[in-house]
C-alpha cells in the first residue's frame, strides 16, 4: 500500500502524473486530504494503477481532475471538490468497478464525469453544477444513483451506446434540472433502466407539459423507464407531467411519451418527486425527531 497525503502541487504545467505496471494487482494507492491547483495541463492523471484511492482533494484550475487514462480497475474517486476545469472533472477509460461517489464538480468545460468502456462502474451521490453533466459511452452494468446535476451546458446525463455496449445500465434517484438540452438521453443503447428520477426544467420546460420541450431522449428499443415490481411500477417525476393522478396512487394516470424513435414512454410518471433534498437524511432525522417532542409538549 502506497499512501500521499496532505500534499500540494500548485502553479505546475502538470500535476500529479502515475504510471504503473498492470501486473501489480494487489497494490493499493491511496491520495487524501490534498491540493491540486492551477497546472496548465491535468491536475491529476493515472494509468495501469490499480486500486486507486483519490479521497477529500482539492482539483481547481486546469484541464482534468482527475484522469484515469486506461486500466485503473477499483479505482474510488470521493469525496472531493473539484472545479474551474479546461475539460472533464472524472475522466476514465478501459477500467472496472471503478467508483465515483459524493464529490462536488462545478465549472467545467466538458462533463463533470465521463466514463467509457467500462463495466460494474458507480456514479453516485455527486453534486454537478454548470457543467456538461455525466456521459456514459460504450458502459455496461453501471449504477448512476442518487446524483444532483444541475445547470447543464448541454445535457443531464447521457448514455451512448458504442461498439461493446451490451446494456444492462440503471440510472436511479437522480434530479436533474435546468439542462439546456434533455435532461436524461440514451442513443444506440439498449437494456437501460431509468426510474426514482426528478426532472424538472430541462431543455426550456416548464410546469406546463409542451411537446416541443419534452426532457428525455431514446432512440433504440429496448429500454425500461420504469422499475419492475409490485404493487406496481414506477417511472420518473416530470415537473411538466404531474397530473392528473385522480385514483390517488402517485402515478400519473396517462403515459410520459419519451422524444426519439424509440417510441419509448414512461408509463408510469411520478405524481411527485421522490427526492431527497440535498441536505440529505442525516438531517432530516434529528428533524423529525424534534418535530415528535414539541408534539408531544
Amino acid at each position: 500500500r502506497f499512501t500521499m497525503r496532505e500534499i500540494t502541487l500548485e502553479n505546475n504545467y502538470y500535476g500529479l502524473g502515475m504510471y504503473n505496471s498492470y501486473s501489480y494487482k494487489n497494490q493499493y494507492t491511496v491520495i487524501e486530504n490534498s491540493r491540486f491547483e492551477n497546472s496548465t495541463n491535468y491536475l491529476t492523471k493515472f494509468q495501469y494503477v490499480l486500486n486507486l484511492v483519490i479521497n477529500g482533494s482539492r482539483m481547481v484550475n486546469g484541464y482534468y481532475g482527475v484522469n484515469l487514462a486506461g486500466f485503473d480497475d477499483g479505482a474510488v474517486i470521493t469525496n472531493n471538490t473539484m472545479r474551474n476545469l479546461n475539460w472533464y472533472g472524472v475522466y476514465g477509460s478501459h477500467s472496472n468497478d471503478m467508483r465515483v461517489e459524493n464529490n462536488t464538480i462545478f465549472s467545467t468545460g466538458q462533463q463533470a464525469i465521463y466514463l467509457q468502456y467500462q463495466r460494474n462502474a458507480r456514479v453516485a451521490y455527486n453534486r454537478i453544477n454548470d457543467t456538461y453533466g455525466v456521459r456514459l459511452l460504450s458502459v455496461n452494468d453501471t449504477a448512476i444513483l442518487n446524483n444532483t446535476i444541475k445547470n447543464s451546458k448541454m445535457r443531464g446525463i447521457e448514455v451512448y451506446g458504442g461498439s461493446a455496449h451490451l446494456g444492462t445500465n440503471a440510472i436511479v434517484g437522480n434530479v436533474i434540472e435546468n439542462s439546456q438540452d434533455y435532461g436524461i438521453y440514451l442513443n444506440g443503447t439498449t437494456g437501460n433502466r431509468v426510474y426514482n428520477n426528478t426532472l424538472r426544467y430541462n431543455r426550456g420546460s416548464t410546469d406546463s407539459y409542451d411537446a416541443g420541450h419534452v426532457q428525455a431522449w431514446d432512440d433504440t428499443p429496448g429500454n425500461w423507464w420504469n422499475s419492475s415490481g409490485l404493487p406496481h411500477r414506477y417511472g420518473n417525476f416530470w415537473a411538466d407531467w404531474a397530473s392528473p393522478d385522480n385514483d390517488g396512487d402517485g402515478i400519473v394516470d396517462e403515459n410520459y411519451t419519451i422524444d426519439g424513435p424509440a417510441g419509448a414512454v414512461d408509463a408510469y410518471p411520478l405524481a411527485d418527486s421522490p427526492a431527497v433534498p440535498e441536505f440529505g437524511l442525516i438531517w432530516i432525522i434529528p428533524l423529525a425527531l424534534l418535530a415528535i417532542l414539541l408534539a408531544r409538549r
